[in-house]
């Protein structure tokens, strides 16, 4: 994986879900988050300018947000939950949104 040399701000609205797994296989756990939250009343805005976001453990308790550009991971919407899958060599993890489909994003070799 390439991290981007340019900052990316992690949280952007509510974090409503978060894993902790190994994501670029490197043996630190490294965190997922997702969220959103737009039911706001209008003079408050809505909290909708984050998909999901991957931290990379950079050892020391210091972490570094991925894009989704470099991470591949891009999710909109309101995600409720997140559930991790695996059956041996393949894996992903299904981003469950509100009012809309759910949305896998696999990957192999996750252990």
């Amino acid at each position: 994986f390439k991290i981007t040399t340019l900052p990316y701000i992690a949280q952007l609205s509510s974090v409503n879900k978060s894993f902790i797994l190994d994501f670029n296989k490197d043996g630190l756990s490294d965190i997922i988050t997702a969220g959103n939250l737009p039911d706001f009343l209008p003079q408050f805005g809505r909290l909708d300018a984050m998909g999901a976001c991957v931290l990379i453990n950079k050892g020391n308790r210091q972490f570094e947000s991925m894009s989704p550009a470099a991470s591949g991971l891009f999710v909109n919407g309101v995600v409720r939950d997140m559930q991790l899958l695996s059956n041996g060599a393949k894996a992903g993890i299904l981003f469950l949104r509100n009012n809309d489909f759910p949305k896998l994003f696999k990957w192999n070799n996750l252990n």
